[in-house]
């Protein structure tokens, strides 16, 4: 594998339930990633967010995060809530996998207000289901 290739690391994210749940059966949000990135975007240094139909949790597609390793260069994979949508969230639920075992962050920032951040470890090649309540985001 050369340089370039270990130094593109691909993370698939299958947001099956991007949004928050404040009950058992009522869904805030959802991403199904069949056809589109539903809003989702790169940010940083060579980032890029699209689909992949290669791998999928559940249904067509995945979300697909790639960004270059670069020395003190963060990639952020973003999506702008509606304004109010997530209002009565109380855990946010998706599934992850990614390329190479590692850490990951979750981030909810407040409009004019506070940033919120739980971390999270992945391995490699598995598909891993993560859920993050409102009580296991710290404020940063």
């Amino acid at each position: 594998m050369s340089a370039i290739a270990r130094g593109l690391m691909a993370l698939c994210i299958a947001l099956c339930t991007a949004g928050a749940v404040p009950q058992p059966t009522a869904t805030l949000v959802q991403h199904s990633f069949d056809k589109s990135e539903e809003g989702w975007t790169g940010v940083g240094a060579n980032c890029r967010a699209s689909i992949t139909t290669q791998s999928s949790f559940n249904g067509n597609g995945a979300l697909k995060f790639e960004y270059d390793l670069r020395p003190k260069a963060m990639g952020l994979l973003i999506w702008q809530a509606p304004e109010g949508a997530l209002a009565n969230a109380n855990t946010f639920r998706f599934w992850v996998n990614a390329d190479h075992a590692t850490s990951l962050g979750f981030i909810v920032q407040e409009r004019g207000g506070g940033r919120y951040t739980a971390i999270f470890s992945v391995p490699a090649g598995k598909w891993q289901k993560v859920e993050i309540s409102r009580s296991d985001l710290v404020l940063s």
